[in-house]
């Protein structure tokens, strides 16, 4: 039983819940090199969006200057990924930064 319901990302990870934390790092992070591998331009958006960092950042509780450089990295990477949209890694980053940044 997955406990996420059906979702690109969740589909994807075991349903123990001590697996989720490590596997909803593991699984997009994986698809997001995998977009490194294919466009090198993703790299620049790592640090901000896709690093262990930024997994712990509240955006909520952050100033309006860190709030705008997270929503141009988003932008960034939101521009560079209509070229690779249809691959399954795409998804999986997507739906991770959704679900993280709302």
């Amino acid at each position: 039983m997955n406990m996420h319901g059906n979702t690109l990302l969740h589909g994807l990870l075991p349903s123990l819940p001590s697996a989720l934390p490590q596997a909803q790092f593991t699984v997009p992070h994986t698809g997001f090199e995998e977009l490194v591998l294919l466009e090198p331009r993703y790299a620049a958006v790592r640090e901000p969006l896709f690093s262990r960092v930024a997994a712990s950042v509240n955006r909520d509780q952050q100033p309006p200057e860190v709030v705008a450089r997270l929503d141009a990295a988003i932008e960034e990477f939101c521009c560079l990924l209509t070229q690779h949209f249809i691959l399954p890694a795409a998804f999986q980053a997507l739906e991770y930064l959704i679900r993280r940044f709302k």
